[in-house]
């Protein structure tokens, strides 16, 4: 494909703009990609161009994908302005900088620039009940604000794997990697490290 991309833009590939939301009898039912209920777009893709280089305002960045990888983005990649046709095929135009991890099916997670995956944090089964052993309530509440680091990156510092961490209000973007719910953020959004002896934590 003889084709230049500037201004950090990668061509991309998907399979489709729907995910699998139930199956029932061994049959799959998918959810259509409604361009206003965006949660339920596929966010992986195969990579098929890469940029030409990063533009000044992604110093210090670099191009960490190449063609063939498979990656996960940003919902954008749903949007119909997003699409374009090229030799008979559909791809699909994102910004690198809406590109956070590669994954190869049934391989680790690699973390692309400055983003990470959390986990959220749940209180103990004990925080549910009574000092009689009455429940109060089915299911532990999630701690809001604080989740568990799972995946990071090459710049990541002052935290690691394992963390339990709090973050900036309005930072956690739920995306689903291979059927894993994952909090994505960015380096700057962790705010402090947690002790976790001093918190009734569930497992």
């Amino acid at each position: 494909m003889h084709y230049k991309l500037l201004h950090n833009k990668c061509l991309l590939e998907f399979k489709d703009r729907s995910e699998v939301v139930e199956t029932k009898s061994g049959v799959e039912l998918y959810q259509a990609s409604q361009w206003e209920i965006l949660k339920h777009t596929n966010q992986d893709a195969i990579v098929r161009k890469i940029p030409y280089k990063l533009s000044r305002h992604m110093k210090g960045y670099d191009v960490e994908i190449k063609e063939g990888d498979r990656v996960f983005v940003h919902h954008f990649i749903c949007r119909p302005d997003h699409w374009f046709e090229w030799e008979g095929d559909e791809y699909a135009e994102l910004d690198y900088n809406h590109i956070y991890c590669k994954k190869e099916i049934g391989g680790e997670i690699e973390m692309i620039q400055d983003y990470i995956f959390l986990e959220r944090a749940y209180f103990s089964e004990e925080t549910c009940k009574t000092p009689g052993g009455l429940w109060l309530k089915s299911e532990p509440d999630e701690i809001q604000g604080c989740a568990y680091v799972r995946h990071i990156n090459k710049y990541t510092e002052g935290f690691k794997v394992g963390d339990l961490v709090s973050y900036s209000k309005l930072s956690d973007y739920e995306m689903s990697i291979d059927g894993t719910k994952y909090l994505r953020m960015r380096n700057g959004d962790i705010t402090g490290i947690l002790d976790k002896e001093l918190i009734h934590l569930g497992a």
